[in-house]
């Protein structure tokens, strides 16, 4: 079960929300620190880190347990796989309009001469 969002909450309630980023340190125990240091939320960034799924998954899975809100900012790429890859992971649902905006519009036949993204 997934915990509830803090950080729409403090938003629900006119209130601020703090969190930082984490691009450097794949170990879980930062996000326990940053959890006891009293932020929100934390950015886990894929698109210039080498995290892989299997990291940002354990980190946004430590996150929730530590109740902050993992987000995570998704590789450079316009795959809808590696978009929705974090989903799975837990990552927070506050992405997931921009996600499926992202994912609908690859699955939608390209429209004038522009080119497909790879």
């Amino acid at each position: 079960m997934i915990k509830s969002n803090n950080v729409k909450a403090l938003h629900a309630q006119g209130k601020p929300a703090f969190g930082t980023w984490n691009t450097l340190c794949p170990h879980p125990r930062l996000v326990k620190i940053l959890a006891a240091s009293g932020f929100d939320f934390v950015i886990i960034g894929m698109e210039h880190s080498d995290f892989n799924m299997e990291t940002v998954g354990a980190l946004a899975i430590f996150a929730r347990e530590c109740d902050i809100v993992p987000v995570v900012r998704p590789p450079g790429t316009m795959k809808p796989h590696d978009l929705t890859r974090p989903l799975d992971a837990e990552a927070d649902e506050s992405k997931r309009a921009r996600l499926r905006q992202i994912v609908n519009r690859e699955a939608q036949p390209q429209r004038g001469g522009r080119m497909k993204r790879c």
